[in-house]
Protein backbone atom coordinates (compact mmCIF):
# COMPACT_ATOMS: atom_id res chain seq x y z
CA UNK A 1 0.00 0.00 0.00
CA UNK A 2 0.98 3.60 -0.45
CA UNK A 3 2.77 4.96 2.66
CA UNK A 4 1.66 8.51 1.85
CA UNK A 5 -2.05 7.70 2.23
CA UNK A 6 -3.97 7.60 5.46
CA UNK A 7 -4.86 4.30 7.08
CA UNK A 8 -8.48 4.73 5.97
CA UNK A 9 -7.41 5.34 2.37
CA UNK A 10 -5.19 2.23 2.45
CA UNK A 11 -8.06 0.15 3.87
CA UNK A 12 -10.42 1.48 1.20
CA UNK A 13 -7.90 0.65 -1.54
CA UNK A 14 -7.44 -2.87 -0.15
CA UNK A 15 -11.22 -3.33 0.11
CA UNK A 16 -11.59 -2.24 -3.53
CA UNK A 17 -8.88 -4.67 -4.70
CA UNK A 18 -10.35 -7.56 -2.69
CA UNK A 19 -13.85 -6.78 -3.97
CA UNK A 20 -12.59 -6.93 -7.56
CA UNK A 21 -10.78 -10.20 -6.92
CA UNK A 22 -13.90 -11.62 -5.28
CA UNK A 23 -16.11 -10.66 -8.22
CA UNK A 24 -13.63 -12.19 -10.66
CA UNK A 25 -13.46 -15.41 -8.59
CA UNK A 26 -17.27 -15.63 -8.47
CA UNK A 27 -17.45 -15.05 -12.22
CA UNK A 28 -14.97 -17.87 -12.79
CA UNK A 29 -17.03 -20.15 -10.53
CA UNK A 30 -20.18 -19.27 -12.49
CA UNK A 31 -18.47 -20.05 -15.80
CA UNK A 32 -17.16 -23.34 -14.41
CA UNK A 33 -20.69 -24.19 -13.19
CA UNK A 34 -22.18 -23.48 -16.62
CA UNK A 35 -19.55 -25.60 -18.36
CA UNK A 36 -20.01 -28.46 -15.92
CA UNK A 37 -23.82 -28.42 -15.86
CA UNK A 38 -24.71 -27.28 -19.38
CA UNK A 39 -26.11 -30.71 -20.23
CA UNK A 40 -27.90 -31.30 -16.91
CA UNK A 41 -31.63 -31.90 -16.90
CA UNK A 42 -34.12 -29.68 -15.12
CA UNK A 43 -34.32 -32.30 -12.39
CA UNK A 44 -30.55 -32.16 -11.84
CA UNK A 45 -30.63 -28.37 -11.64
CA UNK A 46 -33.65 -28.56 -9.29
CA UNK A 47 -31.71 -30.89 -6.98
CA UNK A 48 -28.77 -28.48 -6.96
CA UNK A 49 -31.13 -25.60 -6.18
CA UNK A 50 -32.71 -27.66 -3.36
CA UNK A 51 -29.22 -28.22 -1.87
CA UNK A 52 -28.60 -24.48 -2.03
CA UNK A 53 -31.93 -23.85 -0.30
CA UNK A 54 -31.03 -26.32 2.45
CA UNK A 55 -27.63 -24.68 2.93
CA UNK A 56 -29.15 -21.19 3.24
CA UNK A 57 -32.15 -22.34 5.28
CA UNK A 58 -34.54 -20.40 3.00
CA UNK A 59 -35.33 -19.92 -0.65
CA UNK A 60 -32.25 -18.51 -2.37
CA UNK A 61 -32.21 -15.45 -4.58
CA UNK A 62 -30.57 -15.70 -8.01
CA UNK A 63 -27.46 -13.85 -6.81
CA UNK A 64 -27.03 -16.14 -3.80
CA UNK A 65 -26.36 -19.23 -5.91
CA UNK A 66 -23.40 -20.12 -8.11
CA UNK A 67 -24.89 -20.51 -11.56
CA UNK A 68 -28.05 -18.57 -10.68
CA UNK A 69 -28.16 -16.77 -14.03
CA UNK A 70 -27.75 -20.08 -15.88
CA UNK A 71 -30.51 -21.73 -13.85
CA UNK A 72 -32.81 -18.77 -14.49
CA UNK A 73 -32.07 -19.01 -18.21
CA UNK A 74 -32.73 -22.75 -18.34
CA UNK A 75 -36.04 -22.52 -16.45
CA UNK A 76 -37.20 -19.33 -18.14
CA UNK A 77 -37.42 -17.34 -14.90
CA UNK A 78 -36.18 -17.54 -11.35
CA UNK A 79 -39.75 -17.98 -10.09
CA UNK A 80 -40.17 -21.13 -12.23
CA UNK A 81 -36.83 -22.46 -10.97
CA UNK A 82 -37.93 -21.97 -7.35
CA UNK A 83 -41.34 -23.48 -8.12
CA UNK A 84 -39.53 -26.62 -9.28
CA UNK A 85 -38.24 -27.12 -5.72
CA UNK A 86 -41.62 -26.35 -4.13
CA UNK A 87 -41.22 -22.66 -3.25
CA UNK A 88 -44.45 -20.73 -3.74
CA UNK A 89 -44.36 -17.11 -4.82
CA UNK A 90 -40.72 -17.53 -5.83
CA UNK A 91 -40.90 -14.53 -8.15
CA UNK A 92 -41.44 -12.22 -5.18
CA UNK A 93 -38.14 -12.99 -3.47
CA UNK A 94 -36.04 -9.83 -3.46
CA UNK A 95 -32.72 -10.14 -5.28
CA UNK A 96 -29.92 -8.64 -3.22
CA UNK A 97 -26.85 -7.23 -4.93
CA UNK A 98 -23.99 -9.69 -5.18
CA UNK A 99 -21.97 -7.76 -2.58
CA UNK A 100 -24.74 -8.32 0.00
CA UNK A 101 -24.83 -12.12 -0.24
CA UNK A 102 -23.32 -14.81 1.95
CA UNK A 103 -21.70 -16.23 -1.17
CA UNK A 104 -19.83 -12.96 -1.71
CA UNK A 105 -18.82 -12.61 1.95
CA UNK A 106 -17.44 -16.16 2.06
CA UNK A 107 -15.43 -15.65 -1.14
CA UNK A 108 -14.27 -12.23 0.09
CA UNK A 109 -12.86 -13.87 3.25
CA UNK A 110 -11.09 -16.49 1.14
CA UNK A 111 -9.55 -13.73 -0.97
CA UNK A 112 -8.56 -11.78 2.15
CA UNK A 113 -6.89 -14.84 3.67
CA UNK A 114 -5.08 -15.57 0.41
CA UNK A 115 -3.93 -11.92 0.21
CA UNK A 116 -2.56 -12.04 3.77
CA UNK A 117 -0.78 -15.32 3.05
CA UNK A 118 0.73 -13.91 -0.16
CA UNK A 119 1.94 -10.81 1.68
CA UNK A 120 3.52 -12.95 4.42
CA UNK A 121 5.25 -15.13 1.84
CA UNK A 122 6.46 -12.08 -0.09
CA UNK A 123 7.82 -10.53 3.10
CA UNK A 124 9.56 -13.80 3.99
CA UNK A 125 11.04 -14.05 0.47
CA UNK A 126 12.24 -10.43 0.64
CA UNK A 127 13.93 -11.11 3.99
CA UNK A 128 15.62 -14.17 2.52
CA UNK A 129 16.82 -12.17 -0.50
CA UNK A 130 18.14 -9.43 1.79
CA UNK A 131 19.93 -12.05 3.91
CA UNK A 132 21.50 -13.60 0.81
CA UNK A 133 22.55 -10.20 -0.53
CA UNK A 134 24.11 -9.33 2.83
CA UNK A 135 26.09 -12.58 2.96
CA UNK A 136 27.16 -12.06 -0.67
CA UNK A 137 28.41 -8.58 0.21
CA UNK A 138 30.30 -10.03 3.16
CA UNK A 139 31.85 -12.67 0.94
CA UNK A 140 32.92 -9.98 -1.54
CA UNK A 141 34.53 -7.94 1.22
CA UNK A 142 36.47 -10.85 2.71
CA UNK A 143 39.06 -11.17 -0.06
CA UNK A 144 39.74 -7.42 0.02
CA UNK A 145 40.12 -7.48 3.76
CA UNK A 146 42.34 -10.55 3.47
CA UNK A 147 44.52 -8.78 0.87
CA UNK A 148 44.83 -5.73 3.12
CA UNK A 149 45.90 -7.90 6.03
CA UNK A 150 48.47 -9.69 3.86
CA UNK A 151 49.91 -6.31 2.89
CA UNK A 152 50.15 -5.43 6.58
CA UNK A 153 51.94 -8.73 7.28
CA UNK A 154 54.39 -8.07 4.46
CA UNK A 155 54.97 -4.56 5.76
CA UNK A 156 55.55 -5.94 9.26
CA UNK A 157 58.02 -8.50 7.83
CA UNK A 158 59.76 -5.71 5.95
CA UNK A 159 60.12 -3.75 9.17
CA UNK A 160 63.53 -4.28 10.74
CA UNK A 161 62.45 -4.32 14.37
CA UNK A 162 61.79 -7.79 15.75
CA UNK A 163 59.56 -6.73 18.61
CA UNK A 164 57.37 -4.58 16.36
CA UNK A 165 57.23 -7.28 13.73
CA UNK A 166 56.20 -9.94 16.26
CA UNK A 167 53.54 -7.65 17.74
CA UNK A 168 52.17 -6.67 14.31
CA UNK A 169 52.08 -10.25 13.04
CA UNK A 170 50.23 -11.45 16.13
CA UNK A 171 47.69 -8.63 15.93
CA UNK A 172 47.23 -9.11 12.18
CA UNK A 173 46.80 -12.87 12.51
CA UNK A 174 44.13 -12.31 15.14
CA UNK A 175 42.37 -9.86 12.77
CA UNK A 176 42.80 -12.29 9.92
CA UNK A 177 41.14 -15.10 11.89
CA UNK A 178 38.20 -12.82 12.75
CA UNK A 179 37.84 -11.71 9.15
CA UNK A 180 37.84 -15.18 7.62
CA UNK A 181 35.81 -16.91 10.28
Amino acid sequence: MNPHRTAQANEAALRKVLTQRTLVALSKQNVAFVLEHQNDTWQGLSQYLARCQAALGRAPARTEVIGGDFIELRFGSWGKALASIGVKNGGRIPTPSVENTKLFRDEYERQRTADKRAKREKKKANKEIARQEKSARKAENRPRRFQNLLLKIEYAAFCGKCATRFYDRTRILVQLNKGIG
